[in-house]
């Protein structure tokens, strides 16, 4: 190990110049899992656009690879425990095994062993290349991890060695099924358009297609988890009353800066609990749980199509799902709304079931009530709302008398009713008896004040969901709209809409109306109402490509008009005196996205519904992966409360004074390691006059004081709730 000490002392006493420290930065970028993957995304674009079947095989392959190379390292990371070179504790300091020890995940190099995997792998099927891909994985570890004293040189050597196993265990494991697309029986390459112009009719099992939802939805909201700090409030919220109930090792009544925070039930909090211990108090330990349970929704959406219509509206749905802006956007926050959303669809199967499935009806209603039971434990009394929407669809669609239909419900709903009750009582009886006043709060200021009366500034008119559903449900809002006309003609006579399709625009249009009559509005509230959104989007596709097309010519000019839009929104931060926010980085999801909505008009014009489809689908993908990978670390540079809670963390002594002057966000808390008072009713000259060392942050408005001071940090941009604000952390000169 002494040659691990020698290198370090050496870039340490000899720091690289500018140009290649710059270099280094760039590749330590590259050798991230999730832009790893992302080049295999291109790869696999690349190949589509060439019409080389083997390329996109191995494409989809080089993710897999790319993903499995995370869940090994963290494995080893966890093991030995080997501190890294910047902790400055000497080449051979192992803690052992551990779960989250922050700085103690350096044996072996995750960047090494994810490159070196894809080199390995990509390797067997273009040798002619082998030469250029070991030389960039060998650049990532060596320039981009030792060079930067982010890793010893044992740690990159064994985590290449690692990578180079896996990449070659996983090439000759799918070798007959990539090897497959080179060649068709004739001799002549497979083309796409066999390859993927009927994937169904490829796809003959479900568990084929669920792997290819689980890819895609996977990279889609697995991708870049940690590349923005947690939002304030919500998510900083929850993460706060999350280390708190750990700290006070308490499982039933969550906690704010000491206070009963009761403002959500507490399933959120268990997960949330749960994660954090195997990922550690981190941004992907907070938000893992939602991603994962993103892909179930996926799963679910899937099951719910493909029950309704048959497995191509399945598929198609779920991928539709998957690479919608609002669906991504909610299922990688740390908040209820995943949680909430995917019992709630998962109630919605079990009823879909039971109605098709009529010998097990009973067996599915019980899951069904269940799962609504669930979704109440952990977004509140809205929890309850399939209920109603149920007895909705079964009284319209009824074939028995509206007397004779009550006579002979009413005691079976009151039945399966009392299910998600005694799943939710136990727990609000216990906090109701511990904590009455956060209890009653809960229900009358929390949940029926929020409806009757906007709060917090979160008003809008009626009509405020309809933009967030045309711009939250894109690239696919437009065929939602189209789907429900079609619906509408395809009634017989003057009837009701199908059984079927009458039950999701039930689901649809309560959520809908509930949430536009409700004072207190958020984009997220509206996301129970996207995968039924989206089994309607896989229904009308599915026909379009199988059995009855139809002309979308409009709904694709539509689609397009819209993408244009928003491909102008960033230049809006110039009409606004903005420009230093704006940036290439924020124009790529929207190019992309533009760029293949384009290449799927194009096709729709000549009738190749499945290429159409999927560069729809290419466009959400494309839109969510870039803005994660480039917009979001752009956006993140200009926040503040991270970089001053890593400052408090760094620079205040855990026993000295710490105070808020008119500012106060749980993020402080969380990156700062430690809760402070909030101080408004006395003036900044009394808080620096004390004797003793006093540490302050204070927004530049209020930075006036004839006590001398020292600032030991600044940090300028904007916050969710402040807007532009430029903090300071000051001390006291005694």
């Amino acid at each position: 190990m002494n040659l691990d000490g020698w290198v370090v002392d050496y870039f340490a006493q000899n720091p690289p110049p500018y140009f290649l420290t710059q270099i280094g930065l760039i590749l330590k970028r590259l050798g991230e899992g999730d832009d790893l993957a992302f080049l295999c995304v291109l790869f696999g674009i690349y190949a589509y656009l060439k019409r080389d079947g083997k390329a996109m095989r191995s494409s989809a392959i080089g993710i897999l690879a790319t993903a499995l190379s995370g869940p090994v390292v963290q494995a080893f990371k966890h093991l030995f425990g080997r501190a890294r070179p910047l902790l400055n504790l000497g080449d051979f300091h192992f803690i052992g095994p551990n779960l989250a020890a922050n700085g103690f995940d350096s044996f072996p190099s995750g960047h090494a062993l994810a490159s070196f995997a894809l080199a390995a792998f990509f390797s067997r099927y273009y040798p002619k290349g082998k030469f250029y891909f070991y030389a960039f994985a060998a650049a990532i570890s060596l320039v981009g991890r030792v060079m930067l004293r982010e890793h010893f040189l044992s740690d990159v050597v064994v985590g290449g060695a690692l990578g180079i196993a896996l990449g070659s265990f996983i090439a000759k494991k799918f070798e007959p099924w990539i090897q497959s697309g080179q060649e068709s029986p004739s001799g002549s390459k497979i083309l796409v358009s066999e390859t993927f112009e009927r994937p169904l009719r490829a796809i003959e099992s479900h568990w084929k297609s669920l792997a290819l939802v689980t890819l895609f939805s996977g990279v889609t909201l697995l991708t870049g988890l940690n590349r923005s700090a947690l939002w304030d409030r919500d998510e900083t919220e929850y993460a706060q009353a999350t280390i708190e109930m750990r700290q006070g090792n308490d499982w039933l009544i969550p906690t704010l800066e000491g206070e009963p925070f009761i403002e959500k039930p507490i399933l959120l909090y268990w997960v949330t609990r749960a994660s954090a211990k195997v990922f550690g108090d981190s941004e992907t330990g907070y938000r893992f749980p939602s991603a994962l349970l993103g892909i179930l929704c996926c799963w679910i959406t899937y099951f719910i199509a493909q029950t309704l219509w048959g497995g191509g509206a399945g598929f198609k749905a779920s991928m539709a799902l998957a690479s919608s802006i609002l669906f991504a956007g909610c299922f990688n926050l740390l908040m209820t709304d995943p949680l909430f959303v995917t019992f709630s669809m998962l109630s919605l199967l079990f009823y879909v079931l039971s109605y098709k499935k009529e010998d097990r009806a009973l067996l599915f209603l019980i899951l069904s009530y269940s799962s609504v039971g669930i979704a109440a434990l952990a977004k509140g009394p809205i929890g309850f709302f399939p209920i109603p929407v149920y007895l909705v669809f079964e009284f319209f669609h009824s074939k028995l008398s509206r007397w004779d239909f009550i006579q002979r419900n009413i005691v079976k709903c009151a039945a399966l009713s009392l299910i998600p009750f005694i799943a939710v009582a136990p727990w609000f009886m216990y906090v109701f008896s511990r904590e009455e006043k956060a209890t009653s709060s809960f229900f009358l200021y929390d949940n029926l004040f929020r409806f009757l009366q906007g709060m917090e500034g979160h008003t809008g008119p009626a009509f405020y969901y309809v933009p967030v559903l045309l711009i939250g449900f894109f690239p696919w809002s437009f065929f939602f709209i189209r789907a429900a006309a079609q619906n509408w003609r395809e009634r017989e006579d003057h009837s009701p809409l199908r059984a079927e399709s009458f039950l999701l625009l039930t689901w649809i249009l309560f959520l809908f109306v509930f949430f536009s009559l409700s004072a207190n509005k958020l984009p997220h509230y509206i996301a129970p109402v996207l995968p039924a959104m989206a089994c309607w989007v896989g229904k009308i596709w599915d026909d379009q490509t199988a059995r009855n097309p139809l002309n979308l010519r409009n709904t694709f000019l539509w689609t397009l008009t819209l993408s244009g839009l928003l491909l102008l929104a960033p230049f809006a931060l110039i009409l606004m005196k903005r420009p230093q926010y704006f940036s290439i980085a924020l124009l790529t999801p929207f190019t992309l996205s533009f760029a293949a909505l384009c290449a799927a008009s194009f096709w729709s014009a000549r009738e190749r519904w499945q290429k159409s489809f999927n560069f729809v689908f290419v466009a959400g993908f494309l839109f969510l992966l870039s803005a994660k990978i480039w917009s979001f670390p752009w956006i993140e540079k200009f926040r503040v409360m991270k970089p001053m809670g890593t400052a408090i963390k760094k620079l205040v002594p855990q026993d000295a004074k710490l105070y808020g002057y008119f500012v106060s966000e749980p993020s402080l808390f969380i990156y700062g390691g430690r809760t402070f008072p909030k101080i408004e009713d006395v003036s900044l000259d009394a808080l620096l006059i004390r004797p003793e060392p006093t540490y302050v942050i204070v927004p530049e408005l209020w930075l006036k004081s004839d006590i001398p001071f020292e600032i030991l940090e600044k940090a300028s941009g904007f916050a969710e709730n402040s807007g532009e604000v430029t903090l300071y952390l000051i001390k006291n000169k005694l």
